[in-house]
């Protein structure tokens, strides 16, 4: 089984262009913690950490670890104080001028250029519309990188096949992508792509998944 955990703000039609080139059988879940049996589990983004730090609490529950596009925390205190702030000033614009005036500047940020540029981003940010506000600053006070646990530490200690996937434009997380590999951890970039690889790239993303799955699945025979 795969199952699939999507990022901030996104729903389960974000995987669909991604799902229709990949094989079943699949389940998509908003969050990691039902999971009761192994399966090979992928995360974008936010997802992706929640992931990170399920297969961190939970190792017999992963067969493979596939991640798109996430940073696996902030060690050091004083960045995470300054992560908490800005969520914050997030929160803040959703109370004062609504959903929609922060989704138009939450995706002005160069982190997402590419999905922008995208002729279907209007029909995403019509989707984006559909999160209930409370839902959205709720999420930045329990699931944010400022105050869920780092799993740096943990990575190294991962016992299963894993696999971090970033775009080769998302220039802030080039970053995160070299450290990983410095540390052993597999990691590949997915051509034409920004921060949301799933969507700007499907066909790419989805091989790189696929050949890695083959891989792991020779590995066992």
């Amino acid at each position: 089984m795969i199952t699939y955990i999507h990022g901030f703000l996104g729903g389960v039609e974000d995987w669909a262009l991604l799902l229709e080139q990949l094989p079943g059988p699949y389940q998509t879940l908003t969050s990691p913690e039902g999971i009761n049996k192994p399966v090979t589990l992928v995360g974008y983004s936010m997802g992706g950490r929640l992931a990170l730090d399920f297969a961190s609490r939970h190792p017999k529950l992963i067969e493979n670890l596939i991640i798109l596009s996430a940073n696996p925390g902030i060690d050091d205190p004083k960045e995470r104080e300054a992560r908490l702030h800005s969520d914050e000033q997030w929160c803040h614009l959703i109370r004062n001028d609504g959903l929609e005036a922060f989704l138009e500047k939450w995706y002005a940020q160069p982190l997402f250029t590419d999905l922008r540029q995208r002729p279907d981003f209007p029909e995403i940010f019509k989707r984006r519309m559909e999160n209930d506000p409370e839902d959205v600053i709720a999420t930045f006070k329990q699931l944010s990188p400022g105050v869920l646990p780092s799993c740096w530490k943990a990575i190294e200690k991962f016992s299963f096949p894993t696999l971090f996937l970033f775009g080769d434009r998302d220039i802030k997380y080039h970053l995160i992508r070299n450290k990983l590999a410095q540390m052993g951890v597999r990691t590949d970039l997915i051509s034409n792509s920004g921060h949301a690889i799933h969507l700007e790239n499907p066909t790419e993303c989805a091989h790189k998944i696929k050949e890695f799955l083959c891989q792991q699945a020779s590995c066992k025979k």
